[in-house]
């Protein structure tokens, strides 16, 4: 599973249309098309179920991080040169001779050093993109229960782990760890949610729910500041619109959902650039805690311009 002979395989059928392709499907699996998915689901359609796919997508975020961090296994252009990395920085030196020989087994430690030495393309395992593609779409899939759903959903994760061999980003391995870790943790995470959320008056088991997440704070060191500062801040501005206005009731015509979810988008985004100019350290205390403020901030604001817009009622 850790050697390129399927990445080989794939890039044979090279061809303009086909690269493109499978860059446009890796493209989904991107930040901004995630996070833009991720409001059109929580403000165009349903607050309640749109959390409950963000909560499943922010769990999967963190534990793929966690495990790129930890296993920090090298990606296939790291290691074989002949493969064509469209566009991509690869290892200057071919280290297919080091590659592992069985299907089952794993990099060697000679292969790892080198590779860790030269500071080349690593943290391959597993699958980002195939993780996060695999939360939102199978979250999906699980909270709004349509057949058609579901076949798109497989579709799209299936073609994003071809994309990402095909682009020499990933191994066969890293592509299938990170389909296990989007199914799993999204599935746990479901049925978490499904118990606490189909009972809409036990209002404490929803809130100890949102408020899971921070368990992330002593665990700092673990996790990046700015997904654990965002997702706990998003939790917690969830909490306070149902606190302070109730459950809101989306306006029937399009263009109005559509302006809600612009509004909030640009505010995030608008959010995560100061954020980002400010310079934060990637891991620390002040870091996730300075994020925790920023996200929650500006996800009420936008709710508060909804509100005053009366694009939104409340039950």
């Amino acid at each position: 599973m850790f050697r390129t002979d399927i990445n080989h395989w794939l890039q044979q059928w090279d061809h303009s249309f086909v690269y493109w392709f499978f860059e446009g499907v890796s493209a989904l699996g991107t930040a901004l098309v995630l996070i833009v998915l991720l409001y059109s689901i929580m403000i165009g359609v349903d607050l309640k179920k749109g959390f409950g796919i963000a909560n499943m997508f922010f769990y999967v975020i963190l534990l793929t991080l966690l495990f790129k961090s930890v296993v920090d296994y090298p990606r296939p252009m790291a290691v074989d040169t002949t493969l064509n990395g469209f566009g991509r920085k690869a290892n200057t030196e071919n280290l297919t001779k080091l590659q592992p020989e069985g299907y089952f087994d794993t990099f060697s430690e000679p292969l790892l050093q080198k590779i860790r030495n030269q500071k080349a393309a690593r943290e391959g395992f597993p699958s980002g993109h195939t993780s996060l593609i695999t939360a939102i779409m199978f979250g999906l899939a699980l909270i709004f229960r349509r057949r058609w759903l579901s076949v798109l959903s497989a579709t799209i994760i299936v073609l994003m782990m071809f994309s990402r061999m095909y682009l020499a980003r990933h191994y066969l391995g890293d592509v299938l760890g990170g389909l296990v870790v989007g199914l799993l943790f999204t599935y746990l995470v479901y049925i978490i949610w499904q118990r606490i959320f189909s009972n809409p008056k036990n209002s404490n088991a929803t809130a100890y729910f949102m408020l899971s997440p921070l368990v992330l704070v002593p665990l700092y060191t673990w996790f990046p500041a700015f997904p654990a500062g965002t997702f706990i801040g998003l939790n917690l501005g969830y909490l306070a619109i149902q606190r302070i206005w109730g459950n809101p009731v989306y306006s029937p015509q399009t263009g109005l959902r559509i302006a809600s979810v612009a509004v909030f988008a640009f505010i995030a985004f608008l959010s995560t650039y100061i954020n980002r100019r400010l310079g934060f350290p990637e891991y620390g205390l002040v870091s996730l805690l300075l994020y925790i403020v920023f996200s929650m901030i500006s996800f009420l604001s936008a709710a508060f311009v909804c509100v005053q817009a009366k694009w939104w009622e409340f039950e």
